[in-house]
């Protein structure tokens, strides 16, 4: 499922079966991985005010609603708060590097699994100024994330060729290499291999 799907769906109690706000916003966890809670804010219950719920709180996501089991588990927002440390996904539009030095773009979308909230891979358009429609967008598996920062996030060399046959672009000049150095007295070992896209 898309992060960016569950913005403004409704947040209804399971307890009391009344509605307490609609989705404001995700809150990532510090490895950017991993949903922490949803924070709630807009009508309902609630009214105004900006409330999160911890994402193990929610009981299900459905297309017209998320569950949650009940009032008690909605907590306050604020410094002192138990999210305090997490990350917005709303602000977040980091940039997309190749472990090899070539920059892809800009993250505009996660994908996430509702079950536990890890993120599964992320979209992101090309740096040359793609729109953000579908056709125009690349998409990362989780597997092919070396790291991910509040400004950055770091992929395997392999997407860069991936990307270019996504977007069907020419190739520049240079599209970084991938240098592996291997320990001193290996079998076989040379001062540095490079591996380039073909």
């Amino acid at each position: 499922m898309r992060m960016e799907e569950l913005k403004d769906r409704p947040v209804m109690s399971i307890a009391s079966g009344t509605k307490l706000g609609s989705v404001h916003d995700v809150l990532l966890d510090d490895s950017y991985v991993q949903i922490t809670a949803l924070v709630i804010g807009g009508g309902g219950l609630f009214g105004g005010h900006k409330q999160a719920v911890a994402y193990s709180a929610i009981h299900g996501i459905g297309p017209d609603a998320v569950m949650m089991s009940g009032e008690d588990a909605v907590q306050e927002m604020g410094s002192a708060g138990p999210f305090r440390t997490a990350h917005a996904f709303g602000t977040l539009q980091q940039q997309v590097m190749s472990e090899s030095g070539v920059n892809l773009g800009r993250v505009v979308g996660m994908d996430f699994e509702p079950q536990t909230g890890a993120v599964t891979g992320l979209s992101f358009s090309a740096p040359d100024g793609v729109g953000p429609d579908e056709s125009d967008l690349c998409h990362v598996a989780r597997a092919d994330i070396v790291s991910m920062t509040e400004k950055m996030v770091i992929v395997r060399h392999s997407v860069v060729q991936q990307t270019d046959e996504e977007l069907a672009v020419e190739p520049a000049e240079d599209r970084g290499q991938l240098m592996v150095q291997e320990p001193e007295g290996a079998p076989g070992f040379a001062p540095a291999t490079t591996t380039a896209r073909t």
